[in-house]
């Protein structure tokens, strides 16, 4: 099931489950499961439980009911969203460029690479 039917699917439901998972979440309170992480280091979203970093993480619909309904919760978590991504770029605009892995070669137009696989204009 690809991305738009699991989320016409979830939307669909008439009665909601008492806990949901990040994707279940991000589609209830209008954000991308990848804003999830975001509001919940923030401290705008508390996982059920004490879960470990790197486990499975459940809301409760109760509480994200609330938070659907309370614009100024709404307003704070859609600005740390935008700060987030906002301070993000900018570190990425900062960094070097890094050359490309893939030369294209000056006299006859084709990428080219060399043994050790990097690329090279000259060689092809």
């Amino acid at each position: 099931m690809n991305i738009v039917e699991r989320q016409n699917e979830f939307l669909s439901r008439q009665i909601l489950p008492a806990r949901l998972d990040v994707f279940e979440t991000a589609c209830f309170l209008g954000f991308k499961p990848h804003d999830i992480p975001v509001l919940t280091a923030a401290g705008l979203l508390k996982p059920l439980g004490n879960p470990i970093r790197n486990c499975v993480k459940h809301y409760a619909t109760e509480m994200l009911q609330q938070f659907r309904r309370d614009e100024k919760w709404l307003g704070r978590a859609s600005e740390v969203i935008r700060q987030h991504w906002h301070e993000k770029n900018a570190r990425k605009s900062k960094q070097p460029k890094r050359a490309s892995s893939r030369m294209v070669n000056p006299s006859n137009g084709h990428r080219s690479h060399n043994a050790a696989g990097l690329a090279t204009a000259g060689m092809g």
